[in-house]
């Protein structure tokens, strides 16, 4: 009898373990696709020049750069419409305070891009904007430069 219910009670437990480890038994396609919903969108915006200064220099040089910004996968619709007031704001930030030139070819992003991040989200109202890219040069939309960053999910805006 000792052996019977010994032999039930590790079945039992062997049952809580697989419920902890597997779910509760949904189906499968609805945990796919929570699992396979991204996080994050990447907007690529319109490149545009902007200001660069030599290290000990007050001389600025324009530069084209490629924005892209990383927003919450339900943010990105509204990022959208806001793609003036962000190019706005970037400009401005950036001629407050210009990119540092790099002593090889280019220029140094330093700290731009986390203060970049600052910048926008005080402009849009509100805490939607994850993280900035600031890629040196003239990248095409669509062109796939917004696709090669780590777990990449593209929002096309169409109005850019």
């Amino acid at each position: 009898m000792l052996k019977i219910a010994a032999s039930s009670a590790a079945v039992a437990l062997a049952g809580v373990m697989a419920l902890v480890l597997f779910g509760t038994g949904s189906s499968p396609a609805a945990r796919d696709d929570s699992a396979s919903a991204p996080k994050y969108s990447h907007i690529q915006l319109r490149s545009f020049m902007a200001p660069v200064v030599a290290p000990g220099s007050s001389r600025t040089r324009m530069e084209p750069v490629t924005l892209i910004i990383e927003v919450e996968a339900a943010e990105s619709e509204g990022m959208c419409n806001l793609t003036p007031r962000i190019q706005d704001a970037v400009t401005t930030e950036l001629h407050r305070a210009p990119l540092v030139s790099a002593a090889e070819a280019g220029f140094d992003v330093g700290d731009a891009e986390p203060r970049l991040a600052t910048v926008l989200n005080r402009a849009v109202g509100r805490a939607a904007i994850h993280r900035v890219y600031l890629i040196p040069g003239v990248r095409k939309l669509g062109e796939g430069t917004a696709a090669r960053l780590p777990y990449a999910h593209l929002v096309g805006c169409k109005k850019i």
